[in-house]
């Protein structure tokens, strides 16, 4: 099973990364570039060195480009290019968590991404932003999941 899981990752991750090579190539001021999470399963240094490339060239061509990532490093490129616009994508709702076995839908901070129903459901709506938080999902579902708490303290850490 783990041969078969990082055989469809690597074919996966060659796919999109042919996508974007072939983007690169076509894209023109005509077109609209939709690109999710360039440089994901690389490491943080080359997937944010390509991700920054990437925007660096459809910017050179003038290309209308919607950008999902969370190399928040990326959100300086704003700064640096007039071009370049931040958004973020926002909720409005009280987030429930789950602990094992007791107060099953206790409420927590403001979040956007609802794990009352022990899944993540998540609920956007598309802002402008002048910087990009650091959120950590990754804890929620590890808590919803069922992780020990001590291992959930650590990871906040």
């Amino acid at each position: 099973m783990d041969e078969l899981c990082s055989t469809n990752m690597r074919i996966h991750t060659h796919i999109h990364t042919q996508e974007v090579a072939h983007i690169l190539d076509h894209a023109s001021a005509n077109s609209l570039v939709i690109i999710d999470e360039l440089g994901r399963a690389t490491s943080t240094s080359d997937g944010v060195a390509l991700a920054w490339a990437v925007c660096e060239a459809l910017l050179a061509t003038h290309t209308p480009c919607l950008f999902a990532t969370h190399f928040v490093q990326l959100a300086d490129l704003a700064t640096l290019y007039p071009a370049a616009k931040l958004w973020s994508l926002q909720g409005e709702f009280l987030s429930a968590y789950i602990e094992k076995n007791e107060n099953r839908n206790k409420k927590q901070n403001k979040s956007y991404v609802d794990i009352s129903q022990e899944r993540m459901d998540y609920t956007w709506q598309l802002s402008s932003a002048t910087s990009l938080e650091r959120v950590h999902y990754g804890i929620a579902l590890a808590r919803s999941v069922g992780f020990p708490q001590e291992v959930l303290d650590m990871a906040s850490k």
